[in-house]
């Protein structure tokens, strides 16, 4: 009886599998009248998920087996989700990478152009430097 109350579900075992576990232990345990109700609430307890629990608790199935079904269709919509979602990032990041590449290409671009001088309009110096420019003035006097 305690290995019912306490037993759990392992990651490689399916709801359907875990569900015939359950069914075999009451089996085991109560050899008649098994209470549907609470191998229902065995095997929701037994669940790893607390979003698959709430689930179920809210479906409220039938029998264990209703439970096993409703949570296979639950863990099968949400494995398709992820890979909605997942399929919209990848084609994210790779837009995202083809804009990384196309500015890293324009700073090279700017970077391998000569300097020209906005004053005089010769390359090789910018503004600063430009012989054009005159004489500087010393300000302070």
């Amino acid at each position: 009886m305690m290995k019912l109350l306490n037993i759990r579900m392992e990651h490689e075992v399916t709801h359907q599998e875990f569900a015939s576990k359950i069914y075999q232990l009451a089996l085991q345990s109560f050899e008649k009248d098994i209470d549907e109700r609470m191998l229902v609430g065995m095997f929701i307890n037994g669940l790893v998920d607390p979003h698959l629990q709430q689930h179920l608790q809210r479906e409220n199935p039938g029998d264990i087996w209703d439970a096993a079904t409703i949570a296979d269709r639950w863990e099968t919509k949400l494995k398709n989700n992820c890979n909605s979602v997942t399929s919209q990032d990848s084609r994210e990041i790779e837009q995202l990478k083809k804009r990384i590449d196309d500015l890293s290409e324009q700073i090279r671009r700017t970077q391998l152009e000569p300097k020209k001088c906005f004053i005089c309009g010769k390359t090789g110096h910018i503004g600063r430097n430009c012989w054009d420019r005159g004489p500087k003035y010393d300000y302070r006097t």
